[in-house]
């Protein structure tokens, strides 16, 4: 829930500077009508009624319900109306439903002999929620399943598809395999629908029941984050102290970056965190670590590198563990924070 409030956040901010710059950008959902392929039967969405894109994002943020709705309307949620062609082509209304949808679907398909419906994500933000792929049977209308991606995709899978500010790009072009009964869903394995030589693996559901039928597995490269120990070089070496170094006013032997590294016995690794993660934050950084006669570290600093990573390197190097010694002894280690895109089978491509 967090989560969708902070996307629902960043959203409002990002609408807020595309509005101050004249950008059109966030249109309103508008009726559609969507047919099956052989143009027997439709489904047409009516949208929720807004009062505008920047209520909608407002209210999110501030938890209110029916959010941003325009008061006006009557009746005023996402519907649904399934009709059949008849012998002369006009189309008969057989029935009409509230869509689980809060404001309106992206996609729809139809099936050739009219018994299901499916939507496909959400207007305000495509992967999000728990209404992703909704299947409706289309003979009374009725809800047979709702679920999100993390129903069929692994949190790794789903951390390696392609995203903007709103969305999760996952999806190529679904359809319905009419003689297994199933609903075939096209999951990207990288690029999004609209680039080109776009790419994707299958997963099939069963219409009836909407049980997913294909093992829920990791099937795409993830990228993964490493911030390993090297040393620093001549020139990190030999920097001056400065107002906020470790050792101020105390009397403290260096030690070059080669043989100080060579000195830790016990070396924690630093995490990588999530905000540090999102920016995909890479790069070298430096510590300067002042080691206590017991081995303990005294006090640690970091001298230079991103700044998103630099509190998980405190917290790591200040449990490290070095030789003991008769005196207090100071030096510098440089880490080498990068991204390595790691196999389903877990390995390093190249």
């Amino acid at each position: 829930m967090n989560k969708f409030k902070n996307l629902i956040t960043l959203i409002l901010l990002t609408f807020i500077f595309a509005f101050t710059a004249k950008a059109d950008s966030w249109s309103l959902p508008q009726e559609k009508t969507i047919c099956s392929e052989n143009n027997k039967f439709c489904f047409k969405v009516i949208p929720k009624k807004l009062g505008s894109q920047l209520d909608y994002f407002k209210d999110k943020v501030d938890g209110k319900e029916n959010a941003g709705a325009d008061k006006k309307a009557k009746e005023n949620y996402c519907k649904g109306i399934f009709y059949v062609r008849d012998e002369k082509g006009n189309l008969r209304e057989q029935w009409k439903t509230k869509l689980v949808n809060e404001v309106s679907p992206v996609n729809v398909l139809v099936s050739n002999q009219g018994d299901y419906v499916v939507t496909f994500d959400n207007w305000h933000g495509v992967g999000y929620g728990d209404d992703v792929v909704v299947i409706y049977d289309a003979s009374k209308g009725s809800l047979i399943r709702s679920f999100g991606l993390s129903e069929f995709l692994t949190d790794s899978d789903i951390e390696s598809l392609p995203t903007s500010t709103s969305s999760i790009w996952w999806g190529g072009n679904h359809w319905i395999d009419k003689e297994k009964g199933q609903l075939v869903l096209q999951v990207t394995k990288g690029k999004k629908s609209f680039e080109n030589n776009a790419d994707y693996f299958e997963i099939g559901v069963e219409l009836s029941t909407g049980k997913i039928l294909d093992e829920k597995r990791d099937r795409l490269p993830s990228l993964q984050f490493l911030i390993e120990p090297i040393e620093a070089n001549q020139e990190q070496d030999v920097s001056q102290p400065s107002k906020d170094d470790c050792v101020v006013g105390i009397e403290v032997r260096r030690i070059v970056s080669s043989e100080f590294l060579a000195k830790a016995i016990s070396k924690e690794k630093p995490v990588y965190g999530a905000a540090a993660k999102a920016v995909r934050a890479t790069g070298k950084l430096v510590a300067e670590i002042l080691v206590a006669e017991n081995g303990d570290v005294n006090c640690a600093r970091i001298i230079s590198g991103h700044p998103l990573l630099r509190n998980s390197i405190l917290e790591a190097v200040k449990k490290w563990k070095f030789e003991k010694s008769e005196g207090k002894y100071i030096g510098r280690i440089a880490f080498d924070a990068k991204s390595v895109l790691v196999s389903p089978e877990g390995k390093i491509i190249e």
